[in-house]
């Protein structure tokens, strides 16, 4: 199990800056996905110059036909990617606020 961030009684199962890390981690693999995909799309596309027939039309259709695909699985990892951060700031804000908040209680009452 990963290491636990603790703080009074408070137990986050993921430090707010792994988050944070994660998130920059995620957009830097899925820009290099990015990069291969579209490299490779320039590649099937530049293969008309020499791969002629049907098997090079197959082949290029095959990959024009993942394109949208590969959009659509780039767009939901983003949005994963960039749901990382918010998170990462709201579990910050929330610990803030409580530390804030305990700062104003008493500290010589005993219940």
């Amino acid at each position: 199990m990963a290491e636990l961030w603790k703080s009074g009684d408070v137990t986050l199962r993921v430090d707010p800056q792994v988050l944070f890390a994660k998130a920059a981690e995620g957009a830097k693999v899925l820009a290099e996905m990015r990069r291969s995909f579209e490299e490779m799309q320039r590649l099937a596309s530049a293969s008309a110059s020499y791969w002629k027939g049907e098997a090079g039309e197959q082949h290029r259709s095959s990959c024009a036909r993942c394109q949208e695909t590969a959009q659509e699985v780039f767009a939901r990892l983003q949005e994963h990617v960039d749901e990382l951060r918010p998170m990462g700031e709201a579990y910050e804000e929330a610990e803030r606020a409580a530390q804030a908040e305990a700062e104003t209680l008493s500290s010589d009452v005993i219940i």
